[in-house]
């Protein structure tokens, strides 16, 4: 009975990340959708070179800009406080508080990541935001990973698994 029992939350595990693998032909990356986010394929914003979104609104977003500056600049990123970080944010996003901050890695590619949360700009929910940003090729790949806070529970196991299958 253990065993079946077992089995079955196993399976079930498995099955309910099934995913797709998303390409971008354009900076040559790949990245897995979880089964439950469909990909948008009119994005807003200049910069947006993916996004996916859920029946709950929680989204996955790739941002690509040039970067001539390299990798320094995850340095750069890892060096300002919390309060400077929040205040760049700010410029785009509504009362940031960063919960955390640092250097990471990404397979082999060297990150910065920030843990935070924001107001949303469409109604009062507050978000909660997961992003890893890498250099490569001259270009700086933004991956952003939000739900709103009440649902992260459910959503962050997919949303590090995503993330970590972010590839060249």
């Amino acid at each position: 009975m253990r065993m079946t029992l077992l089995f079955i939350a196993l399976f079930y595990s498995i099955a309910s990340f099934s995913q797709t693998i998303y390409h971008s032909r354009k900076y040559q990356y790949a990245i897995e959708v979880p089964k439950t986010f469909t990909v948008k394929n009119s994005v807003t914003g200049s910069n947006v070179d993916f996004s996916a979104i859920d029946h709950n609104g929680s989204s996955i977003v790739i941002v690509v800009r040039y970067c001539p500056y390299g990798e320094e600049i995850l340095n750069d990123f890892a060096q300002m406080s919390n309060e400077e970080t929040a205040q760049m944010l700010n410029e785009n996003l509504h009362n940031v508080k960063i919960i955390k901050q640092g250097l990471s890695y990404l397979g082999k590619n060297r990150t910065h990541f920030l843990r935070y949360t924001h107001t949303s700009t469409i109604g009062d929910d507050i978000l909660y935001a997961i992003s890893y940003s890498v250099v490569k090729n001259g270009y700086i790949f933004v991956i952003s990973a939000t739900s709103q806070l009440n649902h992260i529970e459910s959503y962050e196991a997919v949303f590090f698994r995503t993330i970590q299958s972010f590839t060249f």
